[in-house]
């Protein structure tokens, strides 16, 4: 590559790397002088806009799992009952898990137990259905509000 083929864009003076410049020597050797160049841009990712990658990213995320975990922030109080409610915070649903922070370590000791989580499960249940199997208890930390 040249000057020239840098010319109009933003990184018109970039110095190039050693290893774009062992990979052009590598694949004019190759290919030979001409076809080296053609090579080098077809593998080259194509240009997309802006607005097609937000969309693409928009749809990777599930909606469905967000309004859930709406629903279970919003009723968390009579979920999970004033004692715990103060020291736990619903964080996302993954794969049908309910990720549920715990910000003290006895109150997470007392809901990791088997009667207290499958009765948890079940309030959790009423409100978000089949699409919370289980639930999982993590470290307080993680997110950046604390309930109050």
């Amino acid at each position: 590559m040249t000057p020239a083929d840098h010319a109009g864009k933003s990184h018109e003076f970039r110095v190039r790397s050693r290893a774009e410049n062992a990979r052009e020597r590598l694949l004019r050797d190759w290919y030979g002088k001409g076809l080296a160049s053609r090579e080098i841009e077809a593998n080259q990712k194509r240009e997309q806009a802006v607005g097609s990658l937000v969309d693409e990213l928009l749809r990777s995320w599930n909606r469905e799992d967000r309004i859930i975990l709406r629903k279970l922030m919003d009723r968390w109080a009579e979920i999970v009952g004033a004692e715990f409610q103060k020291h736990t915070l619903p964080l996302g649903i993954e794969r049908k898990v309910l990720l549920v922070e715990v910000f003290n370590a006895v109150i997470a000791f007392k809901l990791k137990g088997p009667e207290a989580k499958r009765t948890l499960l079940e309030h959790v249940k009423e409100v978000a259905g089949d699409e919370v199997d289980d639930i999982r208890f993590v470290a307080g930390g993680r997110s950046s509000t604390r309930p109050g």
